[in-house]
């Protein structure tokens, strides 16, 4: 008999593979890899986390403050209906959020999103009209 506890399963993502980014991780949906590719978000940015392995730890928290910050611009513009891109998020992607009960009868809530019924995720930025 072959058991699970015979056969080592690494751990999931960077705990697994130090390496693994979220364009090789082969639980990331390609679909949202091809989103977030050419905003390079598909890799580490590994400079930017070594040189701040050795500074202080107000340094780190300006640091994520600023790109917390950058990253809702990034967000809304994803998201914006009115924005340059047809292919906004908010058009090809449903949301919908469950309550669901824990072991302990602690309320969990699930946010769950999904491609929108007949779409396909492939942003591009739109073409310039001439005026």
């Amino acid at each position: 008999h072959t058991y699970m506890s015979d056969h080592h399963l690494p751990a999931p993502g960077r705990l697994g593979d130090p390496s693994c980014t979220l364009g090789s991780d082969p639980r990331s949906d390609a679909r949202m890899v091809a989103a977030l590719t050419p905003y390079r978000l598909d890799k580490h940015t590994k400079k930017v986390r070594e040189s701040l392995a050795s500074e202080p730890r107000e340094s780190k928290l300006q640091f994520v403050a600023t790109v917390e910050k950058a990253l809702g611009k990034f967000y809304t513009f994803l998201f914006d209906d009115g924005g340059d891109y047809s292919n906004n998020l908010n058009n090809l992607v449903e949301h919908t959020t469950v309550t669901i009960k824990g072991i302990d009868d602690n309320d969990i809530t699930l946010y769950i999103h999904y491609p929108r019924r007949g779409t396909h995720i492939d942003i591009q930025p739109s073409s310039p009209t001439s005026s």
